[in-house]
């Protein structure tokens, strides 16, 4: 089972956005939240995320994980991963 309904490139920003302006009970439009995704110059990207989010008035911060646990961020949070080994 996936979180996300379809494999379309970029549409994960989509569900992302949707899935946190829901949980946080914040009123927005489909069409809108599309639009302001799609109309995104880094579209897709995290940074279209941020700004997504932001022009619901949700605020993000940058931060690196270090040696903490995930279970000691706030939730609901957005992470982007990569392998050390691989830079």
């Amino acid at each position: 089972m996936s979180l996300f309904p379809t494999k379309k490139k970029g549409s994960h920003l989509f569900y992302v956005c949707q899935l946190i302006l829901n949980i946080k009970k914040i009123k927005f439009t489909k069409q809108n939240l599309s639009n302001i995704i799609n109309n995104n110059i880094g579209h897709p990207s995290m940074l279209t995320l941020k700004d997504a989010l932001s022009d619901y008035g949700i605020q993000s911060v940058a931060i690196r994980k270090g040696a903490y646990s995930y279970d000691e961020f706030e939730t609901p949070f957005v992470c982007s991963t990569c392998n050390l080994e691989s830079l």
